[in-house]
Parts: C-alpha cells; sequence; structure tokens
C-alpha cells in the first residue's frame, strides 16, 4: 500500500453518543447510515495516518470543551488505520 492508498481518518461530531470521534472514512459512514440523527452528524476533518497524534489532541480537547470527556480515563473514540 503507497502512501497515496492508505486510507484517511476523520473526525466528526457523533449526535447520538454527544461526542467527537475519530476513525476511519467507512467507520464514519457507516456509524453515520446507521444513526437515527444521520442529518446531524457533522465531518470535521480529514486526517493523513500521519497526522492521527494531532487527531487524537484535537477530539480530546474537543470533548473536554464540550463537558463529555471522562477525565478518569482520558476517554474518547478512536478507530483509524496504522
Amino acid at each position: 500500500m503507497t502512501r497515496r492508498d492508505k486510507p484517511a481518518n476523520f473526525i466528526w461530531y457523533n449526535p447520538d453518543l454527544e461526542i467527537y470521534e475519530m476513525g476511519l472514512a467507512k467507520t464514519y459512514k457507516q456509524k453515520k447510515a446507521s444513526s437515527r440523527l444521520s442529518e446531524d452528524f457533522n465531518l470535521l476533518y480529514k486526517l493523513s495516518t500521519t497526522s492521527a497524534r494531532i487527531g487524537l489532541k484535537l477530539i480530546g480537547e474537543l470533548n473536554k470543551v464540550r463537558g463529555t470527556q471522562n477525565e478518569k480515563d482520558n476517554f474518547f473514540k478512536l478507530d483509524w488505520a496504522s
């Protein structure tokens, strides 16, 4: 798999769980399709696999601002290609 062929990582807002998530494009599409609030799914960013650390920091901060981050275990949803 060349660098150009690597799957993209997305960051989105999941209205069902009321949190920001990061994962593969296919995960985003599956969750959106199965959501009762699919029209409220907001795609925020598309990241390369090399920028996954930045994505982790970003969704952690977004969830902290929303007050949905579990401070005890630094909870956030994650599913990306490595």
